[in-house]
């Protein structure tokens, strides 16, 4: 049996299924609405919107434009004050999302969206306009694709690499409005590169997935750790990852002696799931998750063959007691995998430092996250890194 933890705290019994959402899609049209929200984190379900912005474009001009700072149930810390600018006091007299909701719905219509990683934003207006009892469904342009796509030199692509790399400044940098905006001018810049070369159903084209077979995937390596945990192991990928593509993944296990297979089998050891796929098992009932605290799981001693978690080790609330609670319902000779796609170091990317402190992440060196797992009882631990991406992955035995 196998036990994946997948969130800081808690394994979620449910999650958002969006089911009226829009898609997603490559296009280059004139009329369409630039969105941009502000928000107090990450998380859909403990953080809130706290600015609104929208501009209505036709024939690629500007028509018209709605902005709002929304107030939020909870008061904003100081990150994001000093990320955007925007205070308590900002808020104290700003309408709720529930009080601007009609109006904004309707600004937005049905519009084609246009934005910079958009799909967060339409998150996030998905839940809010939900409890309000409207239907958000409009299919969306992702312009940060977009710009991948276009600009693959960068080394970056986010909002303000793209709008550097076009010298268009942004006064208001995480301000919804002035985000808006930026991204506007962006697009519109892509969109031009992007005519000079192709029709735009040849551009939307280059974005369509041909099916990746397990056989095209092959290791010039030869000098394999037979001790590693994928080594001779069959894995199976299914859903879109969020980290790597798939056909990555699938290098590092055939470049770590694993196997690599397109379907499950009876010899199958590891699945990867991806969210949508995982959705629906859970919606059809063939995998159940148990909500539960990493500081007191729900399980007997000794109950799970292999434990994984994958980028989630940072946000529990106490990390040494919390390995001894994984210890306790891992069976004697099973297996823990801790992956996490950073680890303390020197020379981290300004934004991965703006995120450890921004979310108050728990970032231990190599040697560290060593001595953690043997204080918590783990034996044979071995520390596995992937320096070029900052990948780490801890293995601990009992």
């Amino acid at each position: 049996m196998k036990l994946i933890i997948n969130d800081a705290t808690t394994l979620k019994s449910s999650f958002p299924i969006r089911e009226h959402k829009g898609k997603s899609f490559i296009a280059l049209p004139l009329d369409y609405t630039i969105l941009d929200i502000e928000t107090t984190g990450l998380d859909f379900e403990y953080c809130e919107i706290i600015e609104v912005g929208a501009l209505k474009i036709r024939g690629g001009e500007v028509v018209d434009r709605f902005s709002s700072l929304v107030r939020p149930q909870n008061q904003i810390d100081d990150f994001i004050t000093d990320l955007t600018g925007i205070t308590n006091e900002m808020l104290e007299s700003a309408p709720t999302f529930s009080e601007i909701s009609k109006d904004f719905y309707n600004f937005v219509s049905n519009d084609i969206l246009v934005g910079y990683n958009i799909n967060f934003d339409v998150n996030f207006l998905y839940d809010a306009f939900q409890e309000n009892s409207l239907v958000f469904s409009n299919d969306f342009i992702d312009a940060m694709r977009i710009a991948r796509k276009i600009l693959p030199s960068l080394e970056h692509h986010r909002l303000s690499d793209i709008s550097a790399y076009f010298q268009i400044t942004n006064p208001e940098e995480h301000r919804a409005l002035s985000d808006c905006t930026t991204t506007q001018l962006c697009y519109s810049e892509l969109r031009s590169i992007i005519l000079q070369k192709y029709s735009e159903e040849d551009f939307a084209n280059l974005f369509k997935k041909t099916k990746l077979s397990s056989k095209s995937i092959h290791t010039e390596n030869n000098d394999f750790d037979e001790s590693h945990p994928i080594y001779g192991k069959t894995v199976v990928f299914t859903g879109a990852l969020k980290s790597m593509k798939r056909q990555d993944a699938m290098q590092i296990v055939a470049d770590l002696g694993g196997i690599n297979a397109d379907n499950i089998t009876k010899k199958t050891n590891f699945l990867v799931v991806g969210s949508e796929e995982f959705a629906s098992s859970v919606k059809n009932g063939k995998t159940d998750i148990i909500e539960a605290s990493v500081e007191c799981l729900p399980f007997l001693d000794n109950s799970f063959d292999k434990i994984i978690t994958v980028e989630s080790f940072y946000f529990w609330p106490h990390p040494q007691e919390n390995l001894k609670e994984v210890y306790r319902v891992l069976k004697t000779d099973g297996t823990f995998l801790l992956v996490a796609d950073i680890y303390g170091k020197d020379g981290l990317d300004v934004q991965i430092l703006e995120n450890i402190k921004k979310f108050n992440l728990y970032n231990p060196t190599p040697d560290e996250y060593k001595k953690l797992f043997e204080n918590a009882g783990f034996i044979d631990v071995k520390v596995h890194i992937k320096e070029d991406d900052n990948w780490i992955c801890i293995e601990g035995h009992k």
